[in-house]
């Protein structure tokens, strides 16, 4: 059953998690197999169950993507019966994507059926230890050109950003794009983060 149930509030990694499915769209039939729409209402997922359950058009997958449902905190009968009926139905090239802000609820009925089939992720915000899991996040693994460790580039940064990941990603983004082919240095990193930093020195 390839659905999924993706939630949390942290927006910036939930986006790179669909990313994933989002590149199975094929670029030239993107308008006819990628939907993305709020659905608050009943009304609003069955439509999106439908257009799930429709095979795609052209070449590559189907991507249904249902933003802020409620499914996970109620579900009426009518809806119920409607994900019961069609999530094993889907076919196997469109995937159909729920996302909320809440923890679903695991006691409903709608909830333990997704449970039996799509994958469930949270995406929650970093809370304790904020720095060093975007430090471990960011330079965990291969480093980032220009940032050697000994320096103290990546303590600025993550001192500065802390765990705002889409920030991280934008200002590295910015960093690389201003220093070209050479390092960053202490200076791009004071004066294009943040102002004040003379104390991360060179």
């Amino acid at each position: 059953m390839p659905a999924y149930f993706y939630w949390g509030e942290d927006d910036f990694r939930l986006a790179e998690a669909v990313m994933p499915l989002r590149v199975r769209v094929d670029a030239a039939w993107l308008e006819f197999n990628f939907f993305k729409a709020a659905a608050t209402s009943d009304e609003r997922i069955i439509e999106g169950l439908n257009l799930a359950a429709t095979a795609p058009f052209g070449m590559g997958d189907r991507l249904t993507w249902l933003a802020d449902v409620p499914v996970g905190q109620r579900c009426g009968e009518a809806l119920l019966a409607e994900l019961e009926r069609t999530l094993p139905q889907l076919p196997a090239n469109s995937h159909l994507l729920f996302t909320a802000k809440t923890k679903p609820d695991g006691r409903l009925k709608a909830v333990k059926l997704l449970q039996n089939g799509p994958p469930f992720r949270s995406f929650r915000p970093f809370r304790p230890g904020i720095r060093t899991r975007s430090r471990r996040r960011w330079f965990g693994g291969p480093r980032p050109r220009g940032f050697n460790s000994r320096e103290g580039r990546q303590e600025a940064l993550v001192e500065a950003i802390g765990g705002d990941l889409r920030r991280m990603a934008t200002e590295l983004a910015k960093l690389h794009l201003y220093a070209g082919e050479r390092p960053v240095t202490a200076a791009d990193v004071q004066g294009l983060v943040f102002s004040g930093a003379a104390r991360y020195g060179s």
